[in-house]
């Protein structure tokens, strides 16, 4: 069809300037997982959108006239919302689930009205199958450098401190919105999804192949997040840089990425620490807790449960001592010369 692409023609340049993806599928759905950078502009509601569904399986004519009811109501609202998109960017473009009847709607509106946008054929669907077929191509022709140290020691702030320097990093923790351990999701909020998180790896290497990324090390799951081995093999075998600190910038690092008035998480964390350690134990840190005594907490967190828990491969390349991330971040990279 005239004015429609898949996404692989689209990244191989079928559109000459800037574009922007217009997700036309409901909020839920949007949260759950969409193209990086994507605007959301639903044409249903979540509600809207299971009635529809749930109609479809009984009566295709009745679905599509509840469709086209829930959808009318927001036309004037989409048209000015794609219209302001049109004027800041060279290219829109409209998706849905699988490129049918929602991206196909406004596609036509916008037409219509002498908008020259365009339409991701097959839709999401389309997008993730792409994603699906070349990550394993594009992490195999990277090259990782992996950071390795005890909970603390600051790895995350280093790989910030490269990317804010221009070098190129995964984040790993940041695309599974979890910091990896069994207190990870403190002070977070909601997590990322594994299609997420896929598709922010994806975008981080394309374009990149052969260059040098750092990376944190990682186990196989980071909370609910589960690497695929092409990954996380290539992680475990790449080549590894030991971070170590003093424990008192180990502390101050942890304070500042799990305390902010969230006694109850924290807590709740605690709480599931059972299996590694005792009653008495837990029970000491929730009153160390609810006397304000974090960084005492955060100690005895460190010595009784991280450092004994993850346990660091002693087969590294180098050893840093980490008490501030630029100053590591330019022994990276003057050793990897990048």
């Amino acid at each position: 069809m005239y004015g429609e692409f898949s996404y692989e023609e689209i990244e191989n340049g079928a559109l000459r300037g800037s574009v922007v993806y217009v997700d036309v599928r409901s909020p839920l759905e949007f949260s759950e997982a969409t193209i990086p950078g994507a605007i959301n502009i639903p044409v249903m509601d979540d509600y809207e959108r299971k009635n529809v569904g749930t109609m479809f399986k009984k009566d295709v004519k009745q679905a599509k006239i509840m469709g086209i009811e829930a959808t009318s109501k927001r036309l004037p609202e989409i048209y000015s919302k794609i219209e302001k998109l049109y004027e800041e960017y060279d290219n829109v473009v409209i998706f849905c689930a699988r490129g049918g009847y929602r991206s196909r709607s406004i596609f036509y509106l916008m037409r219509s009205m002498s908008f020259h946008v365009y339409r991701l054929s097959g839709g999401y669907k389309d997008y993730r199958s792409h994603v699906n077929r070349r990550l394993p191509e594009l992490v195999e022709k990277s090259n990782f450098v992996v950071l390795t140290g005890k909970t603390g020691c600051g790895k995350t702030k280093i790989l910030k401190a490269l990317e804010n320097m221009g070098k190129n990093i995964l984040d790993l923790e940041g695309y599974a919105n979890h910091r990896g351990s069994l207190l990870g999701s403190i002070n977070l909020g909601k997590q990322f999804s594994q299609k997420m998180f896929e598709s922010y790896i994806y975008h981080a290497l394309l374009g990149k192949e052969g260059q040098i990324f750092f990376v944190e090390g990682e186990s196989k799951r980071i909370g609910r997040i589960v690497m695929h081995n092409y990954l996380y093999d290539k992680i475990r075998t790449s080549e590894t840089i030991l971070v170590e600190a003093p424990i008192e910038y180990r502390i101050e690092n942890i304070y500042e990425d799990y305390v902010n008035n969230n006694e109850d998480e924290i807590i709740e964390g605690i709480e599931h620490l059972g299996g590694y350690m005792s009653k008495a134990k837990i029970e000491e840190l929730k009153r160390l807790i609810y006397e304000d005594d974090y960084r005492k907490v955060i100690k005895i967190l460190m010595i009784d449960y991280y450092d004994i828990k993850y346990r660091l491969n002693d087969d590294y390349v180098f050893e840093i001592i980490n008490c501030d991330e630029y100053e590591s971040a330019n022994k990276l990279i003057e050793t990897y010369n990048v």
